[in-house]
């Protein structure tokens, strides 16, 4: 009820107040009411007063009268006439004045309601503090007891060695630790979720990087591979070509060797058998070296073959290096920025001091601000990288000296009569192989001198200015 109350009073305070708006405004109106009435009255007067006039008037016009008695009258007449303006003044400074009483009194019956109302106000301050004071008191004795109820809840000697105790402290440390453990997740969640933002940033700064090289390094490396390609195509055909003359030799030499059986059975009558015994032993020994030269020749095919493998191996790790050598550089430039970016943040005064000495080294000479930028680039690049790529070059010297190593001239052999063709296609063979190995040789040389002119190109397009 008493919580009703307290909220309708708010609401009965403002109906009283426009009720009393009302009471002023309803008694000025009656008064301004009745003053008009009055008004009207005396108008009616004055109006039945000056009709009368008239009427005299009228009839002592008719009569003969003396002029001194017209001015008189008219005097007369003028001085009624002030009598009444006067009057009416009277009388509008009367009502004026009664208006004025009026809202004199509805103000002191106001002022009189809002000294009742700030009396009123101050009694209900005066009982909240007091209800504070004892709700504070009574606050204090409940903190008191609780207290002490806490007191006698943690003393667990005085209570007894019990298991309710023990575990009402495991209770206590594993809050403690669930609570530490809540703090330190959120921490690491927060490091997270910045180095995870972090990396997304790398990432994409990695991408357009590698986007911008990669498509120049693909497009290189794929014409690298089909000039390889065409190469090894023609080397291919000759190889071809070189067998279908071998085969063509071997059909002659044999259509020779049976043309000989056959006129040695038919002079066989004639000659002694020792010399039979000796062509025989000297086919023998060129069958011999033939198949020495056969098993020699796929010695150093399966040789060049090798050797071509290893080359490819060779030019794969090449460019592996080669993108591991782009990858490292976007990645140092990447360093380079976010580096530029804390000195901006916090170390702006030795930026400004160093923007300062290169402008003035700038002015003193261009060409040793630009050695210094290339010196600074040269420093910034990866030790990892030049050790690739010394590698990589020390791989292909090696086996360039195992070419060279494993080409080992053929020994020479003694020519015999009726055997100009084998002969023929040994130099032939023999050509041939230091026609391949010359080939490999220069394939070496361009792809080493391509990777070269690569390497360079791309230091020569990244600008020094990105290391400042």
């Amino acid at each position: 009820m008493k919580v009703k109350c307290k909220s309708y009073f708010p609401l009965w305070k403002t109906i009283v107040l426009q009720v009393e708006k009302l009471k002023s405004e309803l008694e000025e109106a009656l008064l301004s009411e009745k003053q008009l009435k009055h008004k009207v009255d005396h108008l009616k007067d004055v109006i039945a007063s000056k009709s009368e006039e008239l009427h005299i008037m009228s009839e002592r016009v008719q009569e003969t009268m003396s002029s001194e008695m017209l001015s008189l009258q008219l005097e007369l007449q003028s001085l009624e006439q002030g009598k009444t303006d006067l009057e009416d003044r009277l009388h509008d400074l009367q009502y004026s004045k009664e208006q004025l009483e009026l809202g004199n009194s509805n103000l002191t019956n106001r002022v009189a309601w809002l000294e009742e109302e700030k009396e009123e106000r101050e009694r209900d301050l005066f009982s909240f503090c007091n209800s504070l004071e004892e709700a504070r008191e009574i606050n204090r004795d409940l903190q008191v007891q609780l207290d002490h109820a806490l007191q006698q809840a943690h003393d667990f000697p005085s209570q007894g060695n019990s298991l309710f105790a023990e575990v009402d402290d495991r209770r206590v440390e594993m809050e403690r630790q669930l609570i530490s453990m809540k703090v330190k997740y959120q921490l690491l969640q927060k490091q997270h979720n910045f180095t995870r933002e972090q990396l997304q940033r790398v990432k994409l700064q990695m991408a357009t990087l590698l986007r911008m090289k990669g498509s120049q390094g693909e497009h290189d490396q794929l014409e690298r591979l089909q000039n390889m390609l065409q190469q090894k195509n023609g080397e291919i055909e000759e190889l071809l070509m070189k067998l279908k003359q071998l085969e063509k030799s071997m059909k002659v030499s044999e259509n020779s060797r049976e043309l000989k059986l056959s006129n040695a059975s038919e002079d066989a009558e004639f000659e002694n058998g020792y010399y039979i015994d000796l062509l025989q032993m000297k086919l023998e020994n060129s069958d011999k070296e033939k198949e020495n030269l056969k098993n020699e020749l796929s010695l150093q095919r399966m040789k060049a073959l090798f050797e071509s493998q290893r080359v490819l191996e060779m030019e794969r790790k090449l460019s592996v290096t080669e993108k591991q050598l782009e990858a490292c550089q976007s990645k140092n430039i990447n360093l380079c920025v976010l580096l530029d970016e804390l000195k901006i943040k916090y170390e702006p005064q030795e930026l400004m001091g160093k923007l300062i000495s290169l402008k003035k080294d700038a002015r003193d000479g261009p060409s040793d601000s630009f050695n210094i930028s290339n010196s600074l680039c040269e420093s910034s690049l990866p030790f990892q990288n030049k050790e690739l790529a010394q590698e990589t070059e020390a791989d292909l010297k090696t086996t360039l000296q195992i070419k060279s190593m494993n080409v080992v001239p053929l020994p020479p052999i003694e020519q015999r009569g009726k055997k100009t063709v084998k002969i023929e296609v040994k130099d032939f063979d023999r050509t041939a192989m230091h026609k391949k190995i010359e080939n490999d040789a220069e394939l070496l040389q361009t792809t080493r001198s391509v990777s070269t002119n690569m390497y360079v190109q791309d230091n020569q397009r990244r600008p020094a200015s990105l290391f400042f």
